[in-house]
């Protein structure tokens, strides 16, 4: 839902005396790429340079992709402590509702993960910047979140992305992967 915000690039652009924009996107499939083009280029009619794109391969050969079957949940259950146990660094676990967020967060937490969750439904902006700090400064170890989380995250110690929960696309997966 950013993309809506490209509507107000060119009444922004005006207000700023017409500077030069730049606009970038990570993993946005063509369709998305030529909608914020077009928004881009519409915003910045009459800018004295052109358009110019740039567009690199998303090739990220320093990740491991794996699927893990399981069964039923519980072997689910089993598989993701396994992963949350087994691996150093940090992970993130991503999850499709705000209750399995929280409820996944304590599973781990009994089983001695130092774990907390992460979702849009934190009310309090106080509370999610404390959340998402704790992880940042390794006070929490795995953050189980809903796509809430993650965007402008650049933590260097990140060794797991789970996808406890299918992602809403493969594009949405991909991003959510490369975090």
């Amino acid at each position: 839902d950013f993309r809506p915000d490209y509507l107000y690039v060119g009444w922004a652009r005006q207000a700023l005396g017409s500077p030069p924009v730049l606009a970038m996107t990570a993993t946005a499939p063509p369709r998305i790429r030529e909608d914020i083009l077009r928004r881009v280029a519409a915003a910045t009619a009459g800018a004295a340079a052109p358009t110019v794109v740039i567009e690199a391969d998303v090739d990220r050969p320093n990740l491991y992709l794996e699927a893990i079957r399981a069964a039923d949940q519980d072997e689910k259950l089993q598989a993701l402590l396994r992963v949350c146990l087994a691996e150093d660094g940090s992970g993130i676990v991503y999850v499709s509702s705000r209750a399995r967020a929280e409820s996944l967060a304590e599973l781990l937490k009994s089983h001695g993960v130092r774990a907390d969750y992460y979702h849009a439904g934190i009310a309090d902006p106080a509370e999610r910047a404390a959340r998402q700090d704790a992880f940042m400064t390794d006070k929490t170890r795995v953050i189980v979140a809903t796509i809430a989380f993650g965007m402008g995250v650049d933590k260097p110690d990140i060794r797991f992305i789970v996808h406890f929960d299918p992602s809403a696309s493969l594009e949405a997966y991909y991003q959510e992967a490369g975090r």
